[in-house]
């Protein structure tokens, strides 16, 4: 939308420069909007947080990639929001501390022959509320969160605490504050393999299977069983690539007729 909104907003200016009778008025423009542009350089608008320094997801994803073995399992804080959190953890195993409590009470009650040691990456949000907006109003989860790290707290130390960054506005002038976002403990439980596995299938992100496992819950999955089913089907599919390619042909007139414009007018 920036990019798109320049170039009208481009155009604006050159009228007005153009309407400008005097110099020292062409002149005071041009000064205007250098001293705007440079004002705005290290500006952030919610996403990314700021342009030289890594986000706290970002770290959290790279230590996990970097640390993590196959058959490792990932427990979240629920207060940390779903996206990110699976975005976070994949391809791994991942449950949140509400599900880990009833999968660690059904795994007691299996034998112990079936069980070994697995690595169990615990990771806390160390701020109450992760990329929801909303935990503030659901204290009870932040109660119940808080309750359940501590007592991770009490038997494992942290292996990591990852820090955001944040900024005033412009993160070249302003003072850069740290605070821990995640707080990821890591420990070995005895746990059924096998069981640690089946945690994939029962996971999912917005209606997809998580790693497309158990496809019989996915819902954009469908039979075709007559020949309209596979008309329609075709017919769907066609119109999807279609608004793609539109999307990028018109992009490319538009902008060669503004281009086009731009040469005429200068």
């Amino acid at each position: 939308m920036h990019f798109l909104f320049a170039i009208p907003a481009g155009y604006g200016i050159n009228f007005i420069y153009k309407k400008a009778s005097k110099n020292y008025l062409r002149g005071a423009l041009i000064v205007l909007v250098l001293l705007f542009m440079i004002a705005n350089i290290g500006n952030h608008y919610s996403t990314p947080q700021s342009y030289i320094t890594p986000s706290a997801i970002s770290e959290a994803k790279s230590y996990i990639s970097e640390n993590l073995k196959q058959n490792d399992l990932i427990v979240l804080d629920p207060r940390i929001y779903t996206s990110q959190a699976t975005w976070i953890s994949t391809p791994n195993h991942f449950l949140n501390s509400i599900q880990f409590i009833e999968f660690y009470n059904y795994n007691l009650n299996l034998s112990e022959q079936i069980k070994t040691p697995i690595d169990v990456y615990f990771i806390e949000c160390a701020k109450d509320d992760c990329g929801w907006g909303t935990i503030k109003d659901q204290q009870a989860l932040n109660i119940t969160s808080e309750s359940f790290f501590s007592e991770i707290n009490k038997i494992s130390r942290p292996v990591k605490t990852i820090k955001s960054h944040a900024y005033g506005k412009n993160e070249f002038l302003s003072k850069k504050i740290e605070h821990p976002e995640f707080i990821i403990y890591k420990q070995s439980i005895m746990l059924n393999p096998q069981l640690v596995e089946t945690i994939d299938f029962s996971n999912e992100f917005y209606f997809v299977p998580y790693l497309y496992k158990d496809m019989s819950r996915y819902v954009f999955k469908y039979e075709m069983k007559t020949l309209s089913d596979r008309i329609l089907a075709k017919i769907a599919y066609f119109v999807l690539i279609l608004a793609i390619l539109s999307a990028m042909i018109f992009f490319i007139i538009f902008i060669l007729y503004y281009i086009n414009k731009g040469l005429n007018i200068f």
